[in-house]
């Protein structure tokens, strides 16, 4: 390169860099420009019906909070017009009159005329809100993961290390589902469930007595070591209970049909409900699951639970579980959901869970959620590296639940995992280095915030 081009490519060069450097600097003055504001209201979840909110007014709009618009926005606009709020100030707080007429999702708008490139266009400020039915409005949203495994079974990690990674991943209820073993939920029940914390531990283990796996979920006792103390009478049950099976039914699945119908009702005799797990596992090279049992047990309808969302056997599972739920629903068959993880190990933890609208998290309850179809199957993922803050998050069940559950994900969960994962880092602390009256009663403090996370939101 001669003296003359090697200037050239220099003074191109010192000018690309001054621009950069003004793009720079004016995105910057950009991001301060355009900061929102933070027109701060707890009250997230409303009765349908009248309210009076009384929402915080942020310094920079103390003087000219009169001068704002004010919109109400309801999520589906059934050809209604926003409606325009009169705003009114009392005791330093802004008042505003709303009166949420249909159930769903409601936003408050601001806009400030004064701002000539937004105006009335853009709104700096949102408050966002559910309206609900009376019915759902006496429900507490719970999270819980009730099929994961431990080291008592097949899982790579302890019980103890299971169950603390419920509180770290923000569940309300969890149950450790140990293959034949009953015990171990029961051992972490006693173990745990003594300490003064948001989380509720329930009884559930994964059993083996025929091809199918179900799942024995909240019974008051293992129904693996019931039958084995009762090995004679089970098999002269499934004996007779084949007889009862419809004739053109082949041998095998006869059998096969049995063992699990059977299973399914010594499950309900002992408190507990029976879950139909994983029914599309598939290992690599072939399902679990013949086809013929997975028709002819769903068309039977002897179980109480599908279990739609198993994370660990990846979105095949999900993809063909969707497919069939919904075949079976247009044949008039209809099963509550459940999701789940099938973790092994912890970090597999969190990705797959129910939540469940019940009236407390007392077991009979959350039964009671699920069995009466209030509860849903939810599946996480992320984005990967292109939108690395976004949750992929497939939520199934009922559409009035979807849409609202949603809204509980964004606007509710968030501050409600952050405390329970307090809890959890508390309840280690104690069991790593023992119990005194400071750790406990910090741990009450947290765990009574956590408590009454849920009922600091209820307008």
């Amino acid at each position: 390169m001669n003296r003359k081009s090697f200037f050239k490519h220099l003074s191109l060069l010192g000018a690309s860099m001054g621009m950069f450097a003004r793009v720079a600097e004016a995105t910057k003055a950009k991001v301060i420009k355009h900061k929102k504001a933070n027109f701060s209201y707890d009250k997230k979840i409303f009765k349908l019906g009248s309210h009076t909110l009384k929402v915080e007014i942020p310094d920079a709009y103390k003087s000219k909070i009169q001068d704002l618009k004010i919109e109400l926005r309801k999520e589906s606009q059934n050809f209604e017009n926003d409606i325009l709020l009169k705003p009114n100030v009392k005791d330093g707080y802004l008042e505003l009159n709303v009166d949420f007429k249909r159930e769903g999702r409601y936003t408050i708008c601001f806009f400030d005329p004064s701002d000539k490139k937004k105006g009335t266009k853009i709104a700096f400020a949102f408050i966002r809100m559910y309206a609900l039915k009376d019915d759902l409005y006496a429900l507490r949203p719970l999270k819980g993961d009730t099929h994961i495994h431990s080291t008592n079974s097949d899982g790579k990690n302890t019980p103890i290390e299971v169950a603390l990674r419920c509180y770290e991943v923000g569940l309300d209820y969890q149950a450790i589902s140990d293959h034949r073993r009953w015990d171990t939920s029961d051992d972490m029940k006693k173990q745990l469930g003594k300490y003064d914390t948001s989380m509720s531990f329930y009884h559930a283990e994964e059993c083996h007595f025929a091809i199918s796996h179900i799942q024995s979920l909240g019974a008051r006792q293992g129904l693996t070591d019931y039958i084995n103390a009762n090995k004679a009478q089970f098999d002269k049950r499934v004996a007779e209970y084949i007889k009862t099976l419809p004739s053109d039914m082949p041998e095998k699945l006869k059998t096969e049909v049995a063992l699990v119908e059977v299973q399914c009702q010594i499950i309900n005799e002992i408190g507990g409900i029976s879950v139909l797990n994983h029914p599309y596992w598939y290992s690599g090279t072939r399902f679990n699951m013949t086809d013929e049992s997975v028709e002819a047990l769903c068309a039977r309808k002897k179980f109480d639970v599908f279990e739609f969302i198993n994370f660990g056997c990846k979105d095949i599972s999900t993809s063909l579980s969707n497919a069939k739920y919904t075949e079976l629903c247009k044949d008039g068959i209809k099963y509550p959901i459940i999701g789940t993880t099938d973790a092994h190990r912890i970090s597999a933890q969190g990705y797959g869970y129910t939540i469940a609208f019940s009236k407390s998290t007392k077991w009979e309850d959350v039964k009671d959620a699920i069995l009466n179809y209030r509860s849903l199957a939810v599946s996480d993922t992320d984005y990967g590296k292109c939108y690395s803050h976004l949750k992929e998050r497939m939520i199934y069940g009922e559409r009035r639940l979807i849409n609202y559950a949603h809204f509980l994900v964004k606007e509710y969960f968030p501050e409600h995992d952050k405390l329970v994962a307090e809890e959890g880092k508390l309840l280690k602390e104690i069991l790593e280095k023992g119990e005194t009256k400071e750790r406990l009663a910090k741990l009450k403090e947290v765990s009574d915030k956590s408590k009454s996370l849920w009922d600091s939101v209820l307008g």
